[in-house]
């Protein structure tokens, strides 16, 4: 009943005044013989890869005189084929002079399909027995991306100590074959350090297989007195190419330090740096040692 009633008012959209869909398809106006051609819609949008696309089609008889045999035939090509036990073609029999008809066919998307814009050809019979049909086409958007992958990392962190300043960098990698825009990252609240910056940031656009990173400066709590893995929540909003918003809850973690292991860790750094430089100073020695006693020699 319910797809009945829709089928009823998209007919009587077509007939009154038809429905351009400029984000759904490449759409034109294509005429042939006594016939014009207008891709209506179809879903779901965009088309996707393994999919199959439900496809509405206004036909119009624009010419001045009644066609007794109209037929019209599917002609797909790569990437899109017609559905098992499916000819393409569908028989209209007599149009009269403006009548108006709506065309039904449905399309698989070979599952290998790349992103863009693809050719489909509708013929329409041009022989009394439809024996030669003469094409029209227009062109369909496939969008491989399905759907946007965004991750977030730690990219890099201060040795920090309970109750002291510090300082983290995140990085947001859309990993996904998706554009996305309008992204807003919000940092979620913890007992274990207070946020120093404010807790959303507007990044705007991210491409696919790019990334974006973000330092946030923050206060460890003075109640952290042993080394802990700190879990900072955070969460991403965003809007895809396709207009389809998301809202991701992710966490990112990092180490707060307590001050007698950053302490060990400080003591073992300046432990390999003075025996760097008591390498480097007995070289230098020699080679002082060496000039002095070349000079003492030529004065001899």
């Amino acid at each position: 009943m319910h797809k009945r009633a829709f089928l009823i008012v998209l007919l009587l959209a077509v007939l009154v005044s038809p429905v351009f869909a400029a984000e759904s398809s490449s759409v034109r106006i294509t005429t042939v013989g006594n016939m014009s051609l207008v891709p209506i819609n179809y879903e779901p949008y965009p088309a996707q890869p393994n999919q199959v696309e439900h496809l509405w089609i206004k036909v119009q008889n624009v010419g001045g005189e009644t066609v007794e045999n109209s037929a019209f035939k599917l002609i797909p090509a790569y990437p899109f084929s017609l559905t098992a036990g499916d000819s393409g073609t569908l028989f209209e029999g007599t149009m009269n002079s403006g009548e108006t008809r709506l065309l039904e066919y449905d399309i698989r998307v070979d599952k290998d399909a790349v992103q863009g814009y693809y050719d489909l050809s509708v013929g329409v019979c041009a022989d009394s027995a439809c024996n030669n049909y003469q094409k029209m086409t227009f062109q369909l958007y496939v969008n491989t991306g399905g759907v946007a992958k965004i991750e977030t990392l730690v990219d890099n962190f201060d040795s920090v100590t309970g109750g002291s300043p510090g300082s983290i960098t995140i990085s947001i990698v859309n990993r996904g074959d998706l554009n996305i825009k309008f992204l807003v990252i919000s940092i979620g609240k913890s007992d274990d350090y207070t946020l120093l910056n404010p807790d959303k940031i507007y990044v705007g656009e991210l491409a696919s297989d790019d990334f974006e990173t973000i330092n946030l400066n923050l206060y460890a709590s003075p109640n952290i007195t042993k080394t802990k893995d700190v879990t900072m929540p955070v969460t991403l909003e965003f809007t895809d190419i396709n207009n389809k918003e998301y809202t991701l809850n992710q966490d990112v973690t990092f180490p707060i330090y307590s001050k007698e292991d950053l302490g060990r860790y400080s003591l073992t750094q300046s432990s390999n740096s003075g025996s760097t430089l008591l390498v480097i100073a007995f070289f230098v020695l020699i080679i002082v040692a060496y000039f002095i006693w070349k000079k003492k020699k030529n004065k001899t």
